[in-house]
């Protein structure tokens, strides 16, 4: 019995294995490009913040960015893990 399952670890059937991941240049684009909305989402909040301490935009302007913010850090949070940079 334990022969068998050494023997099974050893030379693993190949037809219950996927094919390697090899990474397109469309893949590596769209993950730099989700990359790019997490940043964009980190970088609004404070300076949407900053903006309206000094009487800039008004309150209500500023929370509208707040949400554009988080909608763009979780899109880019999604496609991020779609294109393999973890998990969602």
């Amino acid at each position: 019995m334990v022969d068998v399952i050494l023997q099974s670890q050893k030379n693993p059937d190949p037809g219950h294995h996927l094919p390697p991941f090899v990474a397109s240049d469309t893949v590596l684009g769209m993950y730099r490009f989700a990359r790019l909305l997490q940043i964009a989402g980190l970088t609004i909040p404070p300076l949407s913040i900053i903006a309206q301490l000094s009487n800039t935009i008004s309150l209500g302007q500023m929370l509208g960015f707040l949400v554009v913010s988080v909608c763009l850090f979780s899109l880019g949070y999604l496609l991020q893990a779609y294109f393999g940079g973890g998990s969602a």
